[in-house]
């Protein structure tokens, strides 16, 4: 029965919500409420959970750090691969400014301090950890503040100018 709920269309953008249930009173509740022809808004998706004493918010705290640690990984790689590449071109070595160079080097620091703050948190270095956590936030205002100067720069303005021409 509640597969059967129409999903929302794409264009539209109604705020979604996400609702854990226990399965043995609330989604047996939901499942009666289809049956007697009950509409709820189609934006909701159900989740059935064996009960929600089961739900420990900590399993939801590790993905997103299993999703962190993915992302410092794909960070890691790309700053790689971009340095490597520009590093062999002599070209794009020379073409670019300064700024650009800092802006670079500046987010390469922030993953490199970010995963080593990861390192030290793993191996409970608590003195470490505070003095590379400050190097860490001092790289990320510098990342922060130079980042006006650089062509990532162009993320905001482009979107900005894309957002404001479809709006004639």
């Amino acid at each position: 029965m509640i597969k059967s709920i129409e999903a929302p269309e794409e264009d539209d953008d109604p705020p979604r919500m996400l609702v854990l249930m226990c399965e043995n009173d609330a989604y047996p509740a939901l499942d009666v409420a289809g049956l007697n022809r009950v509409h709820y808004n189609p934006s909701v998706r159900v989740i059935p959970l064996r009960c929600l004493g089961s739900l420990n918010i900590v399993w939801i705290a590790d993905a997103l750090k299993i999703l962190g640690n993915l992302s410092g990984v794909a960070a890691i790689v790309g700053i790689v691969l971009l340095l490597a590449d520009r590093l062999r071109d002599p070209v794009k070595r020379v073409v670019r400014t300064y700024f650009d160079w800092f802006f670079i080097w500046t987010l390469a620091g922030v993953i490199a301090t970010g995963a080593f703050i990861q390192f030290l948190r793993l191996v409970q270095s608590a003195p470490w950890m505070s003095v590379w956590y400050f190097v860490h936030l001092v790289l990320i205002f510098a990342l922060s503040v130079s980042a006006p100067y650089t062509e990532f720069a162009h993320v905001a303005y482009r979107t900005a100018a894309m957002a404001a021409s479809g709006r004639k």
